[in-house]
């Protein structure tokens, strides 16, 4: 365990342990931040599982325009992307391939993964929304480190990176998301890989979705080294 409070940006820490840093913002004259739990794994283990839950909502259709179809085929085409990537470096992978929500945290519990990642896409009632968010429980969640290299990571490959609107953050559940509440899955994030009803967002990825999956098999192979 090791407690450091941030002082300047450029600060750096050398890291050669599993360990959880706790970090909290100071300024004069004004209240402290919340204190955020970063946790950080150095690889200890030689064999790591990893549950796959991508959507299985066939009835949220996309801007077909752009050739999106629905929810559960585009984002499973993402999941197979990702699977072949931590399947070729000897991550065990597990699949939603049947069942509800309280099945996929079920399995994903009794398999004992390290890590339950949701796949979805998402949507606005006005369809005028974009972005990439990234969903974790709460601000010091466990997860909180690996959902921000995951965020991070993808805007980097985003169409509108420098779109300030476009970095949509990592966001809290409080419980309001069984996949990444700890009371159902001990390691989960859910990721909302764009919009699809957006044309731009649709269209950015159907056409890349081998290249977002791998992307988001790289921040995952990168957290756990």
């Amino acid at each position: 365990f090791f407690f450091f409070i941030f002082i300047k940006k450029t600060n750096k820490i050398v890291i050669n342990n599993n360990m959880t840093i706790k970090a909290i913002a100071k300024k004069d004259k004004m209240n402290d931040s919340i204190v955020s739990s970063f946790d950080f794994k150095v690889g200890s283990k030689s064999n790591y599982k990893v549950y796959l839950s991508a959507s299985n909502q066939n009835a949220n259709l996309g801007v077909s325009e752009v050739g999106y179809t629905n929810e559960k085929k585009e984002m499973n085409d993402v999941a197979n992307y990702i699977q072949k990537r931590l399947e070729s470096y000897g991550v065990k992978v597990y699949r939603n391939e049947y069942g509800d929500l309280n099945r996929w945290v079920a399995d994903s519990t009794y398999l004992g993964v390290d890590l339950h990642i949701a796949i979805h896409s998402n949507a606005s009632e006005e369809h005028l929304s974009y972005g990439i968010e990234t969903w974790v429980n709460e601000p010091d969640s466990k997860t909180y480190s690996l959902a921000s290299k995951i965020q991070n990571n993808l805007m980097s490959i985003y169409y509108k990176n420098e779109d300030s609107l476009a970095n949509r953050g990592v966001k809290y559940a409080y419980g309001s998301l069984g996949e990444v509440n700890p009371n159902y899955v001990p390691f989960g994030i859910l990721v909302e890989v764009a919009h699809h009803d957006y044309k731009d967002d649709a269209k950015w990825i159907v056409d890349n979705k081998e290249k977002i999956g791998n992307n988001i098999a790289d921040s995952i192979l990168e957290y756990f080294q």
